[in-house]
This record gives structure tokens, sequence and C-alpha cells, in this order.
């Protein structure tokens, strides 16, 4: 009877010591992916940061995100992105503005309405300016501007 107990003691710390670095690798893996998809993103200089702004931009008008209809109006409020820089550890940020400012039928859609007052839905044509600036240590900055059309 006292060897069955005994083996049931280890059975039960074995699975004890098991069960509790199963639990610990959980808890590492989900506090280890939380970090890492809330943290800021590191650049090794401002105008790649300035060019990833840019890149964002283009990437919210084509999935739909900004929407500007009226010729030479820009969004309401700029797109505002925080980075760090390699070997710094402060957080700069990077403004993002983009603006409408041009129409033109893309190949193969004919002309809408009279020189081209009418605009083909989907923003098929649109031709928006994406101004990024990246300001960083020093008071130094970055500049990237972009027409963009999706």
């Amino acid at each position: 009877m006292r060897k069955e107990r005994g083996a049931t003691l280890i059975t039960v710390l074995v699975i004890g010591v098991v069960s509790l670095v199963f639990m610990a690798g959980i808890y590492y893996l989900l506090t280890r992916s939380l970090q890492v998809s809330g943290s800021v993103p590191v650049y090794l200089s401002l105008r790649d940061a300035a060019a990833s702004g840019a890149h964002y931009a283009a990437s919210q008008i084509q999935k739909g995100t900004i929407m500007i209809d009226r010729l030479y109006d820009c969004i309401s409020s700029p797109i505002v992105l925080k980075f760090k820089l390699k070997d710094t550890g402060s957080t700069f940020k990077n403004t993002v503005t983009v603006c409408l400012i041009g129409y033109s039928p893309p190949p193969g859609f004919k002309e809408q309405g009279v020189g081209y007052s009418k605009v083909i839905p989907g923003q098929k044509g649109y031709i928006y300016l994406i101004d990024s600036i990246a300001e960083g240590p020093n008071n130094t900055y970055s500049k990237v501007e972009a027409a963009y059309t999706p």
C-alpha cells in the first residue's frame, strides 16, 4: 500500500511540473505575441520612416479607408504614426497628409461628362498627393512626397 502511495505522489508531482511548464510556455507565447503586435516599428533612417508613411497611406487608399470625393480636398486630420530609429531610445512621429489633386480617366474607360466633370465610381483615375514628414532627433526631418493612383 505504501509503494502505491509513493508512486501516486511521484506521478502527481511529475504531472504538476509538466503542467506548470506548459502553462509557463503558453504565458510566454501570449505575452511575447502581444508585445510584438503593439510595438513601435524601428527604422534605420528618417527617410525609411517617411517612405513607410507614404506606403501606409497608399495601402489605406487601396483598402478604401481613406476616401476623398472633392478635388483639392485633403483628409480632415493627418495620420500620425509613431516610430523609433535604430540606436535611439526615443519615439518620434511621422505625419502623413493625403489630398485629392486630380482626376484622369484610366486607359480603357470612356470620358464622362464635359471636361472630365463626372468621375468613375471606385476611385478609378483619382490622383492623390501623399505627403509624409518624419521628424527625428535634433530638429531633423525627412519628407517624402508621392503621387498615387489606385
